[in-house]
C-alpha cells in the first residue's frame, strides 16, 4: 500500500479518536444531574462553559438538561439568552430549577425553566429581585400545586414582569406582578398586581359546589389589583363593573382585552458560539493536516529528484 496513504489513514484515525474523546464527555455531561452555583463571591462552581461572565452579567451559553442553578450572589444579572433549563421531570437536587436565598438586587431574564416537581424559580428571604421574560410550565392546578411556579417565601419588594408562568406568593409584601400571563395564588398582603392576563381556576369544595378559587382567599390578605387606572384581564370577567375577588380585594379597572406579553428574547451572545473545548480538536487537526501536506510534498520532491 502507498506509504502516504497509510500515513494519511493513521492521521485521520488519530483525529477521529480525538474528536470522540472530547465530544463524548460533553454529550454525557449534558445528561447528568448537576448543581451549578453562583457563589456569594461571584465565582461559578463547578467551573463550566455553560455559564460565561462579563462584568456582573452571567450568560447561559446553551440549554441544560437535568441541572439546577443556585444563585447566592447579590447585585448580578443572570441572562438565559432564550435557552431552557430542563429538569426532565426528574427529582433534580431538591426539585427546583433556579433557587435564590438571602440575596438582593438580582435580575433573572430571558430563560425557560421547565420539568421540575417543585418551583421552577424559588425565592427565599430575597428582596429587589426582578424576574423578566421567563417562561415556566406551571399547570392550572397551581392553586394546590407549586410545581413549575415562581415561588416567593419571606420575600419583599420583588418584581415579576412579562412572564408566562404561575406565581405563588406564600409570604412577603411589596411585590409587583405586572404584564404577565399568569395563574396566581397569593397568601400575603400588600402586593400590587396589575396589567396581567389572569387565569381563574375553579375547584370542587368538598365535592359539592364548583367554587371560584381566585387568588387571594388564603387568609384575610389584602392586595391591590389595579394601579388606580389599570387593572387586569380576568379569564372569567363578564365585562361589566368592578371585578371582586373577595372582601376588600377588588380590581376597580378590569380589562376587557388580553394584554400583549413580550416573548422570551433570543439575544446574541457576547461570547463566541464555538465552545472553547473545540479548539482541542481544531488545533491538533490543523497540525496533523499540515504534517500530511509537508510529508506529501517531501515525497513528491524526493521522487522528482530521482
Amino acid at each position: 500500500m502507498n506509504k502516504s496513504l497509510v500515513l494519511l489513514l493513521i492521521v485521520l484515525l488519530c483525529a477521529s479518536s480525538l474528536v470522540i474523546a472530547v465530544k463524548l464527555p460533553l454529550a454525557e455531561a449534558e445528561q447528568l444531574v448537576g448543581l451549578i452555583t453562583i457563589q456569594s463571591d461571584g465565582s461559578v462552581v463547578p467551573q463550566t462553559d455553560y455559564i460565561k461572565q462579563k462584568g456582573n452579567v452571567y450568560y447561559l451559553t446553551q440549554s441544560l438538561s437535568s441541572h439546577r442553578l443556585d444563585i447566592n450572589c447579590s447585585n448580578i444579572v443572570f441572562d438565559g439568552q432564550g435557552h431552557t433549563i430542563n429538569g426532565s421531570n426528574y427529582y433534580v437536587l431538591g426539585g427546583k430549577g433556579i433557587a435564590l436565598e438571602n440575596i438582593n438586587n438580582v435580575t433573572i431574564r430571558d430563560v425557560e425553566v421547565v420539568g421540575y416537581f417543585e418551583p421552577s424559580i424559588s425565592l427565599s428571604n430575597c428582596s429587589d429581585i426582578t424576574i423578566l421574560r421567563v417562561q415556566t410550565d406551571a399547570k392550572a392546578g397551581l392553586v394546590v400545586d407549586i410545581s413549575g411556579s415562581i415561588y416567593l417565601e419571606e420575600s419583599n419588594n420583588n418584581k415579576i414582569i412579562n412572564c408566562d408562568t404561575g406565581v405563588r406568593v406564600q409570604s412577603g409584601s411589596g411585590n409587583t406582578i405586572y404584564g404577565n400571563n399568569v395563574t396566581l395564588l397569593i397568601n400575603s398582603p400588600n402586593n400590587l398586581i396589575y396589567y396581567n392576563n389572569i387565569e381563574v381556576n375553579y375547584y370542587l369544595s368538598y365535592g359539592v359546589n364548583a367554587t371560584r378559587y381566585p387568588i387571594a382567599l388564603l387568609g384575610a390578605t389584602l392586595n391591590r389589583w389595579d394601579n388606580g387606572t389599570v387593572g387586569n384581564y380576568w379569564s372569567d370577567y363578564k365585562g361589566q363593573g368592578v371585578y371582586q375577588l373577595a372582601e376588600n380585594n377588588i380590581d376597580h379597572y378590569p380589562l376587557t382585552q388580553r394584554v400583549a406579553i413580550p416573548s422570551i428574547a433570543n439575544m446574541t451572545s457576547p461570547f463566541p458560539t464555538v465552545p472553547e473545548l473545540s479548539w482541542l480538536v481544531l488545533i491538533p487537526l490543523m497540525i496533523m493536516m499540515l504534517f500530511v501536506i509537508v510529508a506529501l510534498r517531501h515525497r513528491k520532491t524526493t521522487y522528482l529528484n530521482k
